[in-house]
């Protein structure tokens, strides 16, 4: 969820259908039970809940051994073409041992301790995370969700730099959303993973993941107030979006009405994506939280 496309991915036939994406979640993880060198590892995310759609990646991780950083690196690159032959993203993580061993050398903080869970119970995962990862020094998932709402709002705000520097430039802004697509870079998935920091933060661990779960739980929580009014917008202008694909794909939507609706629709996502996480560090992150995390 939460691509916007270029549209050159469109016009190429690059947008992927949503039956690949578990078939591609069952191969990734074949790979990874296959590979010598995998010491822990998984595909996760939407793939593996069901609730994936044509605008979603593929979300994938494993650990290895410090001394096979060359096997790592073929493995890497054979993950990422099979995903690309399907035209699908893969946002995939990896870590050598003495990297997953130290707190400020990789990405997991103690919420995805659950997540690591489930996936060991559901059968996908290889080998046990918990035993290679150190997640933080105390289980404080707030911290961590406030932490993260920081680093959101300031790549926000520098990729609202990068929008303007693209719209000063013939040609541009098709270039930066096809430099989006290629980088993984969701503007739209943006209001659906505040919400889900937002539960985390409240709750301390988040049950259900799904997409419909997070937003209804989140956009009726009366600690969400704040900020329900931007993300119901963001949310609109996505449920836009979904339509305006659908429609070009059946061939109803000329390139150039295309291209003029998307550019409109990814800058507002764009320019709220930065007053949402705006609010949401106002009311949810601790000033001494927001300067360590600097």
């Amino acid at each position: 969820m939460g691509f916007i496309y270029p549209w050159s991915a469109v016009r190429n036939g690059l947008v992927p259908s949503p039956d690949v994406y578990r078939t591609l979640a069952e191969a990734t993880t074949d790979a990874l039970h296959a590979s010598p060198i995998v010491i822990a590892g998984s595909v996760f995310g939407s793939a593996c809940r069901g609730d994936y759609t044509n605008r979603s990646d593929l979300d994938a991780f494993f650990v290895f051994p410090d001394e096979l950083r060359a096997d790592a690196r073929r493995l890497r690159r054979r993950l990422r073409e099979m995903a690309w032959r399907r035209h699908v993203v893969l946002n995939l993580r990896t870590h050598s041992l003495s990297e997953a061993g130290m707190v400020n050398e990789h990405c997991f903080g103690p919420s995805y301790a659950g997540t690591w869970d489930q996936l060991i119970e559901d059968g996908w995962m290889v080998g046990n995370p918990h035993d290679c990862y150190q997640v933080s020094s105390s289980p404080d998932v707030a911290s961590e969700m406030e932490r993260k709402m920081r680093r959101y709002s300031l790549r926000a705000r520098l990729f609202r730099q990068r929008v303007e520097v693209a719209l000063s430039r013939h040609g541009g802004f098709e270039r930066l959303l096809e430099r989006c697509h290629r980088a993984n870079v969701r503007p739209a998935h943006t209001y659906v993973a505040i919400a889900r920091m937002f539960l985390r933060w409240r709750d301390g661990s988040l049950c259900d993941e799904s997409h419909s779960s997070v937003i209804r739980r989140a956009f009726y929580a009366v600690g969400f107030v704040p900020l329900r009014y931007i993300a119901a917008g963001i949310r609109e202008l996505d449920q836009r979006y979904n339509v305006l694909l659908k429609e070009t794909i059946e061939g109803r939507v000329s390139g150039a009405k295309y291209r003029q609706q998307t550019k409109e629709i990814f800058l507002a996502i764009t320019e709220a994506n930065v007053r949402l996480l705006e609010v949401a560090r106002q009311h949810l992150v601790r000033s001494t939280v927001a300067l360590s995390a600097a």
